[in-house]
């Protein structure tokens, strides 16, 4: 589980390995890549810390974070 607030980026995977300036980035960062995809690569998720390469969608990841969050506004803390 990554918190939402350590994310700086989501992207999608071939969008970021296909841009020059993202494979610069990414070779730079190469000892923090963790590669968490079963299969086909499809995001890239940054934080300060990783850089997740996950086999999930953008779009999937995102309404994940939208639903985590919107559970966190409907429960009241005591």
């Amino acid at each position: 589980m990554i918190l939402l607030k350590d994310i700086l980026a989501v992207t999608s995977y071939e969008e970021f390995i296909n841009s020059e300036e993202a494979r610069e980035f990414f070779e730079a960062n190469r000892k923090k890549i963790v590669d968490m995809s079963k299969d086909e690569k499809k995001s890239a998720i940054i934080t300060d810390k990783y850089i997740y390469i996950t086999s999930y969608t953008t779009r999937a990841l995102y309404s994940r974070g939208n639903e985590n969050e919107n559970i966190k506004s409907k429960i009241k803390w005591r």
